[in-house]
Formats: structure tokens, C-alpha cells, sequence
């Protein structure tokens, strides 16, 4: 080495060991993250959840994609219609949001915005979403959340703040109304069901039923001469389509059905009875649902001790005695009414077929002459 180069070198080392010192000196004491690491990102709303009264979720170009509003302890969402909101993913964006914490601080510049997806959401090409949360007191909280960092980080930017940040959370924020509503609309145990009876708009009925509960499979009434089902337990799909029924999507039943209809009825050993009425096609079809409660049918199929047994039966036995499952039935059928009365439904095209089906799709081809 050179006397030249090695003189260079001595006055880099000089230079490092000058910035060392006066920094360990305070002239330069902010930390690399910032000054908020370490605090949360929205200050005070952890003391406030149960004072959010609507929810607000805003994408591009300021249209608004979500609206979550509480009415007493249940949230709903506006865009279908005042349907429920699932509670517990609100819960989950509420108390991530509450407690997010600022890990580093990141650029102030609005013009690199956008290199993190917490560009101003007006922007037609914003990549983030801005998050409001209304409280009754009127005080507001507005956050844009844009580009994952990892899976528990994301980049954020309080909206009246050019500072942007990493924080210490990845909330939840669904785009699309749909993944907000409360996707069960019915679970009818399989078990329980004896009896499905399909009518198409001609006329046309398919009946299928059980005798008794523990039988394995479903058998099919009025199988023409010569005709066989397809396999032993075809119809079984069809009586079990009311077990953890989900939505695609609901509206408000805001008018009387019309046009052509398929009315499929579910009746239970117990005496409940669902009537599903499918309306339109395909991805037009929608479903109506109602219940009701059918003395006879309980009773056809009670284990209820006959009348010598009753009398000879102790009277404080009697009264300590649970619910019938008659009367259960009857305040199932009251209850699914006043959730499902006010609402259309539309479902996987998969599940819609079994709710239309006709013999004809439970047997085999006929045999060629």
C-alpha cells in the first residue's frame, strides 16, 4: 500500500470514530425507528371500543366499500341491506386497531406514499384502505392501512398525518360486504330430518323419507316399474342440505315472490317443518325460507308414554321434567321466523341443484331395449 492510500485510510477511520463520539456525546440522540416506536398507533381507542358506534371502510377514489353500523349490542352491515355482521370479526378489527403499536416510523414525504400503499385514499389508484371508527361521542378515528409487511406487520398512516409507519399488526379488513355478514343462514341436523318433499312449478314432487331416525338412508317414493336409484344413498345428500346451510349473498324480502317456484319442505321427527322457496335460476336464484311447527307430525312420531303410563307416572317427576321436544320444535320454528323472515338468500349453484331436484336425478338411465 501506498503512503497516499494509507493516509486516506487513517482519515475515513478518523472521520467514523468523530461521529461515534458525538453521538455517544447526545448531540444526536433520536433512535433509527423514531420517536413513536413503541407507542400505539391510535392513541385513546382502547379506551373508547364500546363507544364505536359505525365502522367505515373506504377504498380507492373515496367510494365507500363497507359501512358497519351497531344498533344496541349487533352490528350490521349497510350494503346488505341492515343483514348482521359477523360480531366476532368486528371484535377482531376493533381490539387490533385499539392495540397496534408503532414498530419504526417510515417516510413523511406524501410523494412516497405510495411506495407503501398509505397514499391519500382519494387517490383513483390508492392501494390501501382507509378504516374510519364513529363514536357516539362524535370524536373519530381515520387510519389508511396499505402494504403488508409480513404476516403480523403492516404499513400504516394515521390520515391526518403524514407520517407513515410499520405497526405491530395486520388487521382484517375484508373489501367485500359479503365476508362481513353472518354467512350461516340454518343448521338442521341431518339426523333429525324424516321426511323432504320437492314440487316443482308443474307439479312434479319428489318424495323422500325415513321411518325411523337410525335408518341409514333415505328411501325415494314412487320409483317407476323398472327404474332403480343410482346408488343406495343418492337421496341423502338432498335431506341433508339444511346442516350448516352458508350464504353466498342475502337481500331485504322487500316484495312478494313471483314467477316461477320450487317449493322444498323439511319435516322433522320432532314436528318442525322448513319450507325453502327457490325463485329465478342459476345465478338469479334466490331462497325464501319459513318454518313452522306440525302438531300431527310430532306426534305421528312422539315416544311420548300413552295415557296409563301418565296416570301411573309421579307427579313432581312429571314437573321436574325438560322441555318436550314438541315444544322445542315449536319455539325453533318461532325463532328461525323472526332471523330469517325478512331476508332472500342465494346459495352455491352445487347446493341449489339438490334443493330442485326431481326423481329423474336420482335414478339410473334406463336400460336400452
Amino acid at each position: 500500500m501506498n503512503r497516499k492510500a494509507f493516509g486516506l485510510l487513517i482519515l475515513v477511520a478518523a472521520i467514523l470514530i468523530a461521529l461515534a463520539v458525538v453521538s455517544q456525546n447526545g448531540v444526536n440522540t433520536r433512535p433509527i425507528a423514531g420517536d413513536s416506536a413503541g407507542t400505539q398507533l391510535l392513541t385513546g381507542l382502547s379506551d373508547e371500543l364500546n363507544g364505536v358506534s359505525r365502522i367505515s371502510i373506504t377504498g380507492a377514489g373515496g367510494q365507500q366499500l363497507v359501512g358497519l353500523e351497531r344498533a344496541d349490542d349487533e352490528w350490521t352491515v349497510q350494503e346488505a341491506g341492515g343483514y348482521p355482521a359477523e360480531r366476532s370479526k368486528v371484535n377482531a378489527l376493533l381490539i387490533s386497531l385499539a392495540e397496534a403499536k408503532i414498530v419504526e416510523e417510515k417516510t413523511s414525504n406524501p410523494d412516497l406514499h405510495s411506495r407503501l400503499g398509505v397514499e391519500a385514499i382519494e387517490n383513483p389508484e390508492a392501494a390501501g384502505v382507509e378504516v374510519t371508527l364513529l363514536l357516539e361521542s362524535g370524536e373519530r378515528f381515520d387510519v389508511i392501512l396499505g402494504d403488508t409487511y409480513t404476516s403480523n406487520q403492516v404499513y400504516a398512516r394515521r390520515a391526518d398525518d403524514d407520517q407513515s409507519v410499520l405497526i405491530d399488526r395486520n388487521p382484517d379488513v375484508a373489501r367485500d360486504p359479503g365476508d362481513w355478514v353472518v354467512a350461516d343462514i340454518i343448521n338442521l341436523d341431518s339426523d333429525r330430518v324424516q321426511r323432504v318433499e320437492i314440487t316443482q312449478a308443474s307439479g312434479e314432487r319428489l318424495v323422500i323419507r325415513k321411518e325411523t331416525p337410525g335408518a341409514a338412508n333415505f328411501a325415494v317414493d314412487e320409483i317407476p316399474e323398472g327404474r332403480e336409484l343410482q346408488y343406495a344413498g343418492v337421496a341423502n345428500v338432498t335431506a341433508n342440505l339444511l346442516q350448516n346451510l352458508r350464504l353466498d349473498d342475502v337481500q331485504p324480502a322487500d316484495d312478494e315472490l313471483t314467477g316461477p317456484m320450487v317449493i322444498s319442505e323439511f319435516w322433522t321427527f320432532d314436528g318442525l317443518v322448513v319450507t325453502v322457496t327457490t325463485t329465478g335460476v342459476g345465478d338469479d336464484a334466490w331462497l325464501a325460507l319459513r318454518a313452522r311447527f306440525d302438531t300431527d307430525q310430532a306426534l305421528l312420531y312422539s315416544d311420548t308414554p300413552d295415557s296409563d303410563d301418565l296416570v301411573a307416572a309421579d307427579p313432581v317427576e312429571e314437573a321436574d321434567s325438560v322441555e318436550a321436544p314438541e315444544e322445542s320444535a315449536r319455539a325453533e320454528a318461532e325463532s328461525l321466523n323472526r332471523r330469517l323472515a325478512d331476508w332472500r338468500y342465494r346459495i352455491p349453484s352445487y347446493q341449489l341443484s339438490q334443493l330442485t331436484r326431481r326423481s329423474e336425478d336420482l335414478l339410473k338411465p334406463p336400460a336400452s331395449e
